[in-house]
């Protein structure tokens, strides 16, 4: 018997022949059975490890070892290391001297999970709080034994941690924290915080987030009411709150800022002056809610009346005969002095009981040289989605009609709109449709409601007859230049494809002398040559450096001298009331003036668009029968000269 095979299963035998016996050497190994922080039982007696003595090769039964285990851990199995991984079978054949390492794991429900904070504002950005785990006051250590991922975690509302067990840790928490809604950070800013009786600001509000809308709400209607178009009337003399306020969105709550006005009062409806012996008699109507008046002469200042039922006074220190002295009257109340004044002219003579005094003029800027309200010119304006007439293109200058405008443009119609405050989404949505939309953009004049009215103040050169709050300004300043260039980049980012480029008129003005019925000059201007070369060098530089088309709006006089220079740059113009203006037909010889011009351009391959101002059915067709007799393409008519809520 030379192998295993033939074994002696029992230590006695029968002998009944010659045998040979020989010995068989069994090699046994110790496996060592290590609890890993559990324990076997022995005579009472616990012990971390169990060593057995087996038969090399034989196969054994691992859950035949399983260890027991104080506290809140469940066997796992056995491992080659003490932290390693489980076998795979739970059949074990022994080979050599091993040592087996109980595998013991926690569940992380009976762990205790905090997070650092339960409730947040929400930022836009993920949310991820930190997160602590003990485990019988032992802190584990994130990545080592369990991970962290978030969801929902950058919106408002619920949003969750969940905390998976890694290494010696099994299973999943999830906690639950909350994002709660941010305060809406608004901005309210009006042209004009000080507003005369009568005279009208606009209010500009931004900020808000997810929400366009804004809705506004003065504090006392009979003080200034306020429009949704943001245009602030004031009505009598106090002090008003306009606010303005936004609806509660998905992420943000409802908002609301107000701005404070305070309304003074107006300019008196007649000043006179009348020589007497001890001096220059004055004489006014009362002014509502004045409770006085300030008297300037000659540009200063020589009383203050401190009751608004004064109407008169005397003023005794003009007395140099032959004389020709201006005066000045400015109404005040609580809320301060009127933005508004009233002046009169009269030569002194000392003759007693005679009389020479001039009419009163009328109502100019206040003696402090500020604006007495905001102005919407006549390129401002709005087209609901059906105007009063219009044949290729509209234009719409009121925020919350442009996206029902473009809407409705079709495809090679041409939208002049004001791109501020509009979401670029509907103008970009427009242009990829094939609409035409063309930015506006004050090149000659500076609108108060404008944010960057207070940038450019100081470059004002006269108001803007008829337009209050708009004024004429120094075009040739380095600083206009680059801010129409500027203006320029941002409506082409906006998706726009040309600009309205607004007051060319400037030249002209310049040119004139500024020779209109009660325009008031604030600043010597510079000179035409200047103002001309100012003006080229922003149309090329817009054309050529920011790559947009320009289509200067009147002007005429610019635009000669720039097409003469100039050949084949501008492709378009645009004139105003050719036959129309305010409701009332252009004088014949002004017909006939813009006529020629655009005929002129015309002629220089230049396309023409015209803009009437008519609110009655035979006024358009008239206006329409115009056009098509000259054979000019497009026109927009018009029932309102400032273009607002057509």
């Amino acid at each position: 018997m030379k192998n295993n095979k033939d074994t002696l299963l029992d230590e006695y035998i029968r002998v009944e022949k010659n045998t040979t016996l020989y010995a068989y050497w069994a090699v046994y190994r110790t496996v060592r059975f290590d609890a890993n922080g559990g324990y076997y039982r022995e005579n009472r007696h616990r012990t971390s490890v169990w060593d057995e003595i087996i038969l090399n090769g034989k196969t054994i039964d691992l859950d035949d070892y399983e260890p027991d285990y104080d506290g809140d851990a469940d066997f796992k199995g056995w491992s080659l290391q003490r932290n390693g991984t489980p076998l795979t079978s739970h059949r074990y054949t022994v080979k050599s001297n091993v040592t087996l390492y109980a595998l013991w794991v926690r569940d992380l429900e009976d762990a205790e999970i905090r997070l650092s904070k339960t409730s947040y504002t929400y930022t836009g950005k993920n949310i991820c709080p930190g997160v602590t785990v003990t485990f019988d006051d032992e802190k584990l250590i994130k990545g080592t034994d369990y991970t962290v991922t978030y969801s929902r975690n950058i919106n408002a509302g619920s949003a969750y941690a969940t905390i998976t067990g890694k290494g010696k840790y099994e299973g999943k928490v999830r906690k639950n924290f909350k994002i709660t809604k941010a305060a809406q950070k608004l901005t309210l800013k009006a042209g004009a915080t000080r507003l005369s009786v009568g005279r009208i600001t606009m209010v500009t509000a931004g900020g808000a987030r997810e929400t366009t809308k804004y809705t506004f709400k003065s504090s006392n209607t009979k003080i200034a009411k306020v429009t949704s178009t943001r245009k602030v009337t004031a009505k009598k003399v106090g002090t008003v709150k306009i606010r303005v306020s936004t609806p509660e969105t998905a992420n943000y709550k409802a908002g609301s800022k107000y701005v404070t006005i305070k309304v003074v009062p107006g300019a008196t409806k007649l000043l006179k002056a009348a020589n007497r012996r001890e001096g220059v008699r004055l004489t006014w109507t009362r002014v509502s809610g004045a409770n006085g008046y300030i008297i300037y002469r000659d540009g200063k200042k020589i009383k203050t009346i401190t009751k608004g039922t004064t109407v008169t006074y005397l003023d005794k220190g003009a007395n140099k005969n032959g004389r020709r002295y201006t005066y000045k009257l400015v109404a005040k109340a609580s809320t301060g002095t009127s933005t508004l004044s009233r002046t009169v002219k009269i030569t002194r003579s000392g003759a007693s009981g005679s009389s020479s005094s001039s009419s009163s003029s009328g109502t100019s800027t206040g003696s402090s040289g500020t604006s007495s309200g905001s102005s919407t010119g006549s390129q401002t304006g709005t087209t609901p989605s059906s105007s009063s007439g219009s044949t290729g293109f509209r234009v719409c200058f009121e925020s919350k009609y442009v996206a029902s405008t473009l809407n409705n443009c079709s495809k090679n119609q041409l939208a002049v709109i004001d791109t501020d405050g509009v979401n670029t989404s509907v103008i970009k949505a427009a242009v990829s449709r094939g609409v035409k939309v063309y930015g506006y953009l004050n090149a000659g004049a500076l609108e108060s409601e404008r944010s960057y009215f207070s940038t450019y103040q100081h470059l004002i050169l006269a108001e803007y007859d008829g337009w209050d709050g708009e004024y004429w300004v120094n075009v040739t300043a380095a600083s206009w230049k680059n801010h129409l260039i500027s203006e320029a980049k941002k409506i082409k980012a906006t998706g726009a494809t040309g600009i309205y480029f607004d007051n060319t008129d400037i030249l002209y003005m310049v040119e004139s002398g500024f020779r209109h019925n009660g325009t008031r000059m604030i600043r010597t201007a510079p000179s035409a040559g200047n103002v001309y070369k100012a003006l080229a060098d922003a149309v090329k530089a817009i054309q050529s450096e920011v790559g947009i088309r320009v289509m200067p709006n009147g002007g005429d006089t610019f635009v000669r001298r720039f097409v003469a220079e100039n050949p084949g740059v501008l492709k378009e113009v645009i004139t105003e009331s050719v036959v129309y203006d305010g409701n009332r037909r252009t004088s014949a010889s002004d017909c006939k003036y813009l006529t020629n011009y655009l005929n002129w351009c015309r002629n220089q391959g230049i396309y023409v668009r015209g803009i009437e101002y008519i609110n009655t059915t035979a006024g358009a067709q008239e206006v329409l029968d115009y056009y098509e007799q000259q054979g000019w393409p497009e026109v927009y008519i018009s029932k309102h000269k400032n273009l607002m809520g057509d």
